[in-house]
């Protein structure tokens, strides 16, 4: 059974991804394995401290985080992998071709799985006979990808706010917030069973 882990991956490793891992953390607690790379990373480094203040200001501590390279058997290992951009999404896939239907950019996963009932998913021909509720979840989406109509890039990219503004900082935390409310409630969903409430 594939492992109920979730990957997040940007360039660098230190401003969107960590943003992502900690805020799913926080929303999900312990029940998914979280993690992120980078398809470039400032491997080492600690998380960037623009982004560190807007963890800090929602009551998360990053301490102890350092930036990860994105390696094939992170690829492998990952039940599902959102990108903060298509680019990156290009990028995981070639780094390992078991990526090709687990990967997503953030924002077209957050559009996918708003308008599915993922309650009511069903395994496909092409799924295993052991798929846990996280792979079945994203089988789902990998199915459905067609049936959105996509966003043009400059709207289904996170803003990069390496070495910007504040201004900058917060205008990627605006977008990945309003992208993460349709992805927590899937996955809290797919983790938990049809039993959660999900308007808590």
């Amino acid at each position: 059974m594939v492992p109920d882990r979730v990957l997040v991956v940007c360039t660098g490793n230190v401003c969107r991804s960590p943003y992502i891992e900690f805020t799913l953390r926080q929303a999900l607690g312990n029940g998914l394995r979280i993690a992120s790379a980078g398809t470039d990373a400032l491997a080492g480094q600690s998380i960037d401290p623009g982004t560190a203040e807007l963890l800090a200001a929602e009551d998360i501590d990053p301490a102890g985080f350092v930036a990860r390279q994105l390696t094939a058997e992170m690829v492998r290992e990952a039940a599902l992998i959102l990108t903060a951009t298509r680019a990156q999404r290009s990028q995981v896939v070639r780094t390992d071709m078991s990526g090709l239907r687990k990967t997503f950019a953030l924002i077209d996963f957050s559009d996918i799985v708003a308008r599915l009932d993922v309650g009511r998913l069903e395994p496909s021909f092409m799924d295993p006979p052991d798929l846990s509720d996280l792979a079945l979840l994203v089988s789902g989406c990998a199915r459905h990808l067609g049936s959105i109509t996509p966003r043009a890039v400059s709207a289904a990219d996170i803003v990069d706010p390496f070495g910007q503004s504040q201004r900058v900082h917060k205008q990627m935390k605006q977008t990945v917030d309003a992208a993460l409310v349709p992805v927590i409630a899937a996955l809290k969903h797919a983790h938990s069973g049809p039993e959660l409430n999900l308007s808590r």
